[in-house]
């Protein structure tokens, strides 16, 4: 993944990732991906509940620290 940053969802059967942007400061740069950029991750709802949401600092690929966590319900 692109953003330097992994998700993970308490229940999937609430809400499901549907895609994730980033965007880079340089965009025509021929490598983006050691350009400052920003991103971020799009879900989507798919029943009512709860579930809890944490997104997770990545460096090389592996899981390092919870950026943050929180909670979402679905009405």
């Amino acid at each position: 993944m692109s953003l330097g940053a992994v998700y993970e969802i308490e229940d999937p059967t609430v809400v499901s990732f549907v895609e994730d942007i980033t965007w880079y400061k340089n965009p025509l740069r021929i490598m983006p991906g050691s350009d400052e950029g920003s991103g971020c991750f799009i879900f989507r709802a798919l029943k009512k509940g709860e579930t809890t949401l944490t997104i997770w600092e990545e460096f090389r690929g592996e899981k390092s620290k919870a950026l943050k966590s929180i909670t979402i319900v679905v009405e």
